[in-house]
């Protein structure tokens, strides 16, 4: 595989795990578009050792508190996401591998954009009630609490693990997704933070499932992976970044608007371009 083909890849994970936009959806087009079949497998795992990586990186400060208190309430609530998620996974994925088709990706893109909107419309709603009974912004929305308590209940906890289990969807965006449902929930600590918390036990169980099953080292070009590693890894720290910043302002809709023209343009390709 040529370098340049990785380095899109790489790129186009880095963004996408965390962008509400769906990195499987995005790599399951590329695979389409470069005609790539072999080694997907090892490449998931590479991208995703890769943003995972970021995603301790980033969050080191409040992980290291999580790694010295192993009883907190946080990790049993995260635990509580983990087990949910991994039992509906364990189900559900053989039925969706088997099933899916490329050419269903634009519903499960525009499924996402309506979380998205729906998720920053009702965030809008409750900010306008709450100007209007109290004259003030609703400030503790987006609240930080403490790292080794944080504010989600464990009802909360367990339907973000079935909303992280159905991202197993490509198309529907893990990171979009919970944190649409975080924010329809109410739920008051930063929703960001907890989506990305939460994503590390469940990517760190399916590296382990997809090293055990799926693992293949044919034609590999080491020197290729390492430097498609480094820059996903870079880029998915920006990417947590960005996501962020916009959860706490409400703006995910502008990754809806994006869902939307690119399930569009799968429409019209389906049915009149027919590039993929």
């Amino acid at each position: 595989m040529p370098l340049i083909t990785l380095l899109i890849l790489a790129i186009v994970q880095g963004l996408t795990e965390f962008l509400p936009i769906s990195s499987s959806g995005h790599l399951s087009l590329l695979y389409t578009l470069f005609s790539i079949e072999d080694n997907t497998i090892l490449l998931s795992i590479i991208f995703h050792l890769a943003t995972l990586l970021s995603v301790i990186v980033y969050y080191r400060k409040d992980i290291i508190p999580l790694i010295e208190h192993p009883f907190c309430k946080t990790n049993k609530k995260l635990l509580t996401t983990t087990i949910t998620t991994s039992i509906i996974v364990l189900v559900c994925k053989p039925l969706v591998d088997k099933l899916f088709d490329t050419r269903l990706l634009f519903i499960f893109f525009i499924v996402t954009a309506l979380l998205l909107f729906f998720s920053d419309y009702l965030s809008e709603r409750r900010y306008i009630l709450s100007r209007t009974k109290n004259n003030v912004a609703n400030t503790t929305h987006f609240a930080k609490s403490d790292i080794l308590d944080i504010d989600i209940s464990y009802r909360n906890a367990i339907i973000l693990g079935l909303t992280q289990a159905i991202a197993v969807i490509p198309g529907i965006s893990r990171s979009g997704s919970t944190i649409a449902v975080a924010s329809i929930l109410d739920v008051k600590c930063d929703k960001a933070k907890y989506s990305f918390l939460m994503s590390i036990p469940i990517i760190i169980l399916s590296l382990i499932y997809s090293i055990i099953f799926e693992w293949n080292l044919e034609d590999i070009n080491i020197i290729a992976l390492i430097i498609a590693f480094v820059v996903c890894f870079l880029v998915g720290l920006l990417s947590i970044r960005w996501v962020s910043i916009f959860s706490r302002s409400n703006t995910l809709s502008y990754f809806g608007y994006y869902l939307l023209i690119l399930s569009s343009f799968l429409i019209i390709n389906s049915t009149v371009l027919h590039y993929l």
